[in-house]
């Protein structure tokens, strides 16, 4: 499907599959893709992975929202080397204007170093207002702040790809 601002996807449904059958059918779809797209985005749950699968990863992108709870659970991966390297974090439903989510911002900035991605993701209504039109944020509210934070993501997203490509 195509939406209105140009972009291919692949709705997923409701289905729900084995590990194995989830890597057959996105191996299945990537090697499809990468005849016609030069980037492919897969929504992954955060629990796959497969070494096959793996290897035509590019990047990583784990969400993660600045709260106690995400901290301590994302503190013991790190210490179990859970995160690969070409594994980079993104903040989502940040609030500044709430003291504890400030803290765990910087806790999460000491955590992760370079490995955060500087464009962080900020509490906005559009983005609530979107999905319940279901719609996205970039359709629906083109000038909200939602909609130049992503915009922001994906540059600072798609420049990281790039090095990536370069270093290998």
């Amino acid at each position: 499907m195509k939406d209105p601002i140009g972009s291919y996807f692949l709705p997923h449904g409701t289905a729900t599959f084995t590990s194995l059958e989830y890597t057959e059918i996105v191996t299945e779809i990537l090697t499809a893709a990468q005849d016609k797209f030069e980037i492919v985005i897969v929504s992954a749950h955060h629990d796959t992975s497969d070494a096959s699968l793996e290897e035509r990863i590019s990047l990583t992108l784990n969400v993660i929202n600045p709260t106690p709870s995400s901290v301590t659970l994302l503190n013991r991966a790190l210490q179990r080397n859970a995160a690969k390297p070409s594994t980079y974090f993104v903040l989502n439903q940040c609030r500044h204007d709430v003291a504890l989510f400030r803290d765990m911002t910087l806790v999460l900035e000491e955590l992760l170093g370079t490995r955060l991605v500087s464009a962080h993701l900020y509490f906005d209504i559009a983005i609530q207002e979107a999905f319940a039109m279901l719609g996205n944020v970039m359709t629906v509210a083109k000038r909200s702040n939602a909609a130049v934070e992503f915009r922001q993501l994906a540059t600072v997203l798609l420049s990281q790809i790039e090095k990536n490509q370069l270093r290998s």
